[in-house]
């Protein structure tokens, strides 16, 4: 069930979903050991792996239409659509380390780079550095609260899941907002 959920999730969020494997990772730091981890880890990263070649390969054989079709999923809207193609264009994908950080949905960076015939392999090398580092960077955040809540937190086991969902509402209210007035 873990890889399935891992897979489908990574695959899902990289295609058309709009949560991003983080939320799920870092619920599995929160309940299992480290192996389980690092096999969601690694499934997260294989289906966006799978996820960002197929929009790839799609874009690259229609690449009028693929892009303008993503201002229908939350958080995306037609200035940043527009914005993705430009920094694609300008800076490569190296723009796609800079979106990152900025909450530019990965799927975005994958339709343009086809949309723009760029190399596939250099797509997908660094899709594993770019998405890689950050569920990374999620899971050692997500652990090393593990680690303080079990040690200072009374009754952590009742808290995890309240400081959890508590973290991906709150992150996601100030994304949508801040998505949604600054296009």
């Amino acid at each position: 069930m873990l890889r399935a959920v891992a897979f489908l999730w990574g695959f899902l969020e990289a295609t058309v979903f709009f949560l991003v494997p983080d939320v799920y990772l870092t619920g599995v730091v929160l309940k299992a050991d480290s192996r389980k981890i690092l096999v969601a880890f690694f499934y997260s990263l294989s289906g966006a792996l799978l996820g960002g070649a197929i929009l790839y390969a799609f874009a690259f054989s229609h690449p009028l239409n693929t892009l303008d079709w993503f201002d229908h999923i939350p958080g995306i809207s037609t200035k940043l659509i527009q914005n993705v193609r430009v920094n694609i264009s300008a800076e490569g994908l190296t723009s796609m380390f800079k979106g990152m950080f900025q909450g530019v949905p990965y799927k975005l960076f994958a339709a343009a780079w086809g949309e723009k015939g760029g190399n596939l392999s250099l797509f997908i090398f660094l899709t594993i550095v770019a998405r890689g580092s950050r569920f990374i960077f999620s899971i050692l955040v997500a652990a090393f609260l593990k680690i303080l809540g079990t040690r200072f937190v009374k009754n952590w086991n009742t808290w995890r899941w309240i400081a959890y969902s508590m973290f991906w509402s709150i992150f996601y209210t100030v994304y949508f907002y801040y998505m949604y007035n600054k296009s």
